[in-house]
């Protein structure tokens, strides 16, 4: 908001502007001393200033099988444009079981069953609603 605000405004009406952007920041609960650092304190940042070209990361995951992985992402760190992560292979699924009970057929939606007829060699086939 700061470099929206010094962008936008004159140099007549910037002491003004930061001061309103201050106090609305102050109303919407922001610690004052963090506000002054932020808004009178740092420069001006006008976007990247470097001309270095932006490098397209690939993120990979790699499952955690003892040291193997960490020796796969210390490899990896060699190239910048590649970026590993690890994750567990084991899921929370596997290593418990479901907690609920099935919910019956019969007290489920949208059910379509088959009934025998007692009397005959009929059936009753209907739907739960």
């Amino acid at each position: 908001m700061k470099n929206r605000i010094t962008y936008i405004c004159s140099d007549r009406f910037l002491k003004g502007s930061l001061k309103k952007l201050f106090s609305i920041f102050v109303n919407d609960g922001y610690p004052k001393h963090f506000l002054k650092k932020a808004i009178y304190s740092t420069p001006f940042f006008d976007g990247p200033t470097d001309d270095l070209p932006l490098i397209d990361v690939n993120y990979k995951k790699i499952p955690m099988v003892g040291n193997i992985t960490d020796m796969i992402l210390i490899l990896l760190r060699g190239y910048p444009e590649i970026n590993g992560t690890r994750y567990n292979s084991k899921k929370c699924s596997c290593l418990y079981p479901p907690l609920k009970d099935r919910t019956p057929v019969e007290f489920k939606y949208n059910v379509v069953y088959k009934t025998p007829c007692l009397g005959c060699n009929g059936c009753y086939i209907g739907q739960t609603q």
